[in-house]
């Protein structure tokens, strides 16, 4: 036991998923540095049907909230210096055979991954990229085991590591205070994973000191676990020291 509750994988490691060897393969040229994350982007809500945002957009330096959230918003944004992490409160576009093709943004428009980490004269790239999806997952599991999807795609593009779900998330309050719970560590220096990790910690050692709670109705709001058990952070490598 720990803290007086059963003990979790969480307790003992930092959980990084790892994706396709394919892409692990085209990957170790890339550099990565452990450098200080940078200014938070935040695409907060393009569809304007998200009621929960409000402490995402508040732990973020900049953001495009509602239909502002354009593509060419973010590019022109994307475009500035400094940007080091991307967080999308969003929903995830997806094709007719259900596969995941990017972010919805506002007017219609989608982010894919190749859009939003196109070379771009005198800007940088975002580090860390953050997926709190409603509608849909950043991850797919496929025949053989692989975990395909939007966050392995982000990682292609050019993302360092990308923080997404296992499964859709719900529109509440205890989604968007998670999310920006890590945001906010992540854009004070600490790594996602480690950030992920505390979290998880905190939320079952508070879960565990709490009263027993009786079955809920099926049209209550789903409990606090189902938020955060969801989020995984996805990466090719761990970080280098830089210096």
């Amino acid at each position: 036991e720990v803290h007086g509750r059963p003990a979790r994988v969480v307790d003992a490691a930092t959980v990084v998923l790892a994706p396709s060897a394919a892409l692990l393969r085209a990957l170790p040229s890339r550099p990565e540095l452990a450098s200080p994350p940078g200014t938070v982007l935040g695409i907060i809500d393009p569809s304007g049907d998200l009621h929960h945002t409000e402490q995402t957009s508040r732990v973020c330096d900049r953001t495009l909230v509602g239909a502002a959230a354009t593509q060419e918003a973010l590019r022109d944004t994307l475009g500035q210096r400094g940007l080091g992490v991307l967080v999308a409160a969003a929903h995830v576009a997806v094709t007719a055979g259900r596969r995941q093709a990017g972010i919805v943004l506002g007017r219609g428009d989608v982010g894919r991954p190749a859009a939003l980490f196109g070379r771009r004269r005198g800007g940088t790239r975002p580090k860390v990229v953050g997926v709190a999806a409603c509608s849909y997952s950043g991850l797919e599991p496929v025949t053989g085991g692989e975990w395909l999807g939007l966050a392995p795609a982000l990682l292609w593009a050019g993302a360092d590591r990308v923080v997404a779900t296992l499964w859709p998330l719900w529109d509440t309050p205890a989604t968007d205070h998670f999310t920006a719970s890590i945001v906010g560590r992540v854009a004070a220096g600490q790594p996602p994973p480690e950030a992920l990790r505390d979290l998880m910690i905190d939320a079952l050692d508070a879960t565990a000191a709490s009263a027993p709670v009786s079955p809920s109705p099926a049209d209550t709001p789903p409990a606090p676990g189902l938020v955060w058990a969801s989020f995984v952070c996805v990466a090719a490598r761990a970080a280098a020291v830089e210096g």
